[in-house]
């Protein structure tokens, strides 16, 4: 009896050894996925790099639309992975594993595993690194110190980045205490790496514009003088301040309160200003020009708001500003959507763990608020623009096309060696060609010619190529190309006709 006792206890002690292997090899695969799409999703060098990008491009050189939009094509890269893809939630057999695992792990003075956490975690970073970059800072805000709360590792990548970030949101808010003292703490807790070196930067960025903005106010300057320093130096919050106590502001100066207004995260308003200073585009095309830039790279950069672009566009083909829409449609390309923004509103959550559902429902429902509040914030201004992207779309300009000058044209003569040369003039003689450039001329056998165009193909209103018939017609065309040994083809744009060698007297370019 006691042997089989011994021989059962043997077996039952080989089936848990069996399942705690199987089990501790799965939760160690399912952290090994973890891990590396956290990886793929953070990219920490690369969102460290972008931000010192963006710091230099909003404090130096905040009227570089090209920079701007190559800082906005690197920021959608960060963040932006496709989480979710690896099932975290754990069967019975991993929670059993993951037991084991956690046991041994406190032992050896090590955290323990928390992967159906860490995906909550991942998700709120994600959102808030979205509302950071759409310039919603008071929410990334939010968002980040949660994060502060919920991180059990404050050593982790994952704590640098949100302390990193959270310090960069609060002083773009205008808090410059509370940035510099945010990331005076990153500084203290990442000695040594990129998060320290960026919190570093940052903080020597606001304590030289603190230093400004001192020897701003102690000199003795007038409002418009002192508004004007302060926007140059990339103080947004002061100068809406020092805007403020300006009565009847130039346009110039409400440029510069609707630009603050922006860079401070409160778009909606800057909107509305922006529209305003584009309806007087016939008073000051300039600042018009550059209000509607800025509505241009909102609509397709920044939120991808296609009434917003559609109208901005417009407005850039009125003002002769075409140049910035090409630019701003090659970047808008090339930025890629946010994966948390369409997963909340697709309600594409494949995750069936409890915890994680309920974020993702609770981050879901805060993003349709702040949608809501934004819709109700704008609504003065979305009527503006819809109604005028109604006229657009109903009745599109058509961009008159435009033509080259015709004179000084010459022709170009390809031969059959595969050779060119220019000329003006071409007398057919019996078996030769002789070209003709200004005062210099050659013979060549008529057999090499292949094809006649226009040197520099430009873009031309009436067909330039004269062909003179020994029968004293006339025939015009844009080409000539050689149709066989004995004949050449014509050719215009919507025609060509067939000529035969030995009727042409001459050629030239008119």
């Amino acid at each position: 009896m006691q042997r089989k006792i011994l021989i059962l206890f043997f077996l039952l002690l080989l089936i848990f050894f069996g399942l705690a292997s199987r089990a501790i090899v799965d939760v160690k695969l399912q952290e090994l996925r973890f891990q590396l799409t956290k990886e793929q999703l953070l990219n920490y060098e690369l969102s460290s790099k972008v931000l010192k990008d963006k710091i230099r491009q909003m404090m130096l050189s905040k009227d570089d639309y090209t920079n701007e939009i190559k800082v906005n094509i690197l920021e959608s890269s960060v963040m932006n992975a496709q989480l979710g893809e690896t099932d975290t939630k754990l069967s019975l057999l991993e929670k059993f594993g993951l037991g084991i695992v956690n046991v041994v792990r406190v032992i050896s003075t090590k955290s323990p595993l928390t992967l159906e956490e860490d995906q909550n975690d991942m998700m709120k970073i994600q959102f808030g690194f979205y509302m950071e970059r759409t310039r919603k800072f008071a929410t990334a805000v939010k968002k980040y110190q949660e994060l502060e709360k919920s991180l059990t590792n404050k050593e982790s990548d994952e704590y640098g980045f949100v302390m990193l970030h959270s310090g960069f949101c609060i002083a773009m808010m205008g808090d410059t205490k509370g940035a510099i003292a945010k990331l005076r703490e990153t500084e203290d807790l990442f000695v040594g790496s990129h998060f320290a070196d960026n919190a570093r930067i940052l903080i020597n960025v606001l304590l030289e514009g603190e230093r400004k903005l001192n020897d701003i106010n102690s000199g003795t300057k007038t409002e418009t003088e002192r508004a004007a320093l302060l926007y140059e130096t990339g103080q947004y919050k002061e100068t809406l301040s020092q805007l403020e106590k300006i009565e009847n502001r130039s346009n110039d100066q409400n440029y510069m309160r609707a630009r603050s207004l922006e860079e401070l995260g409160q778009t909606s308003k800057a909107i509305a200003e922006y529209l305003s200073l584009v309806e007087k585009k016939e008073i000051d095309k300039e600042i018009a020009k550059k209000a509607n830039r800025r509505l241009l790279l909102i609509g397709s950069i920044y939120e991808k708001n296609e009434d917003l672009t559609d109208y901005s566009k417009s407005n850039a083909q009125k003002l002769g500003d075409t140049d910035i829409v090409k630019k701003v449609d090659e970047g808008s390309a090339l930025i890629l959507n946010s994966n948390i923004v369409e997963k909340l509103t697709n309600d594409s959550q494949t995750n069936a763990d409890p915890e994680v559902a309920q974020e993702f429902q609770e981050l879901k429902k805060e993003l349709e608020t702040i949608k809501l509040k934004e819709t109700e914030e704008r609504k003065e201004s979305t009527e503006k623009v819809e109604k005028e992207v109604a006229v657009i779309r109903k009745d599109p300009v058509v961009e008159e096309e435009k033509f080259d000058s015709p004179y000084n044209l010459t022709m170009k003569l390809t031969l059959s060696d595969g050779r060119s040369i220019l000329g003006k003039t071409i007398v057919f003689e019996e078996a030769k060609i002789n070209v003709t450039l200004d005062t210099f001329s050659s013979k060549l056998p008529a057999t090499l010619l292949s094809e006649i165009v226009v040197n520099n193909n430009p873009n031309l209103k009436n067909p330039p190529i004269q062909i003179e018939l020994k029968n004293g017609k006339t025939s015009y065309g844009f080409k000539i190309v050689r149709d066989s040994d004995e004949s050449f083809k014509l050719k215009n744009k919507s025609s060509e006709t067939s000529i035969d060698e030995d009727s042409i007297q001459r050629i030239l370019i008119r």
